[in-house]
């Protein structure tokens, strides 16, 4: 038996080892450099579930995750978003890694009135006639405030916004000495309403479906140039806002989801 043979035998034996091993999850080893195929699809069925399912519905999410629950699944709420994610095959029985492959993820989304506010509250600038346009759209939900944070009428505000006017005033200051002569201009550009300001407004509303209303506060800023008068719009404490959001979603889910593996943060492969 010549050396070609021998080593086709042993080859053979080895291939014939590996496919012993691989058949209890379908796979198979050829004889091409011992390569692995995956007969999963020629299978009346899968190896093991996989998926993910997403949500922006606390109650969805918390009623897949019942529904599919095992005693190895483990449940990460964010502290850094409206989020939480749920792995269902996060270990197997014996505590040895599981595939990590089957997942149910909550991604909250603002209710149209919060995605509203925080667009108006983007950073752009805004003419009278952008801002009065909005204030009318949603007249139905906004109080507006003036200056000292007293509630004034809708229809009041936005005439407000739409009749303020630019005034500018220049002073000049000439001063001669016995050996130079210096002149400066000082000029002071006002935007000014003819009977109340607006200076922004407050609404209660649901950030978020299924969590509870909020008090939100947004405060405009007045941009003023030779001839027109832009407006910008601030949301107040907002990063207080966020934070009492966050854990509004954490109580929630902790008081409806019963696991014994519960995380407070993030996870992710490194």
């Amino acid at each position: 038996m010549d050396k070609t043979a021998i080593e086709e035998i042993t080859d053979q034996n080895a291939l014939n080892d590996i496919n012993a091993r691989l058949d209890i999850q379908n796979l198979i080893a050829l004889p091409d450099k011992t390569s692995i195929q995956d007969l999963t699809q020629y299978t009346p069925k899968k190896r093991w579930f996989s998926g993910r399912f997403t949500t922006s519905s606390i109650k969805a999410f918390c009623e897949y995750v019942e529904e599919n629950n095992i005693s190895k699944t483990a449940l990460f709420i964010s502290m850094r978003q409206m989020a939480a994610t749920a792995y269902f095959n996060m270990f197997l029985t014996n505590d040895e890694p599981g595939r990590r492959d089957h997942l149910a993820v909550l991604d909250m989304q603002p209710t149209v009135e919060m995605d509203a506010i925080i667009n108006l509250c983007s950073g752009n600038c805004m003419s009278q006639r952008d801002l009065a346009e909005w204030m009318e759209e949603w007249s139905d939900i906004i109080t507006p405030v003036d200056k000292n944070g007293e509630p004034i009428d809708i229809k009041a505000a936005i005439q407000a916004v739409r009749g303020m006017t630019v005034e500018a005033s220049r002073s000049i200051n000439h001063e001669v000495g016995d050996m130079s002569e210096s002149k400066s201009t000082m000029e002071k550009i006002d935007a000014k309403g003819k009977q109340v300001t607006t200076a922004g407004f407050v609404t209660d509303i649901n950030p978020y479906d299924e969590l509870p209303e909020k008090r939100i506060e947004v405060r405009f800023s007045v941009i003023t140039s030779q001839d027109s008068v832009k407006f910008s719009a601030r949301l107040l404490q907002k990063e207080r806002l966020d934070e009492d959001l966050r854990v509004d979603l954490r109580n929630d889910l902790l008081s409806k989801i019963n696991i014994s593996q519960i995380h407070l943060g993030d996870f992710g492969n490194y």
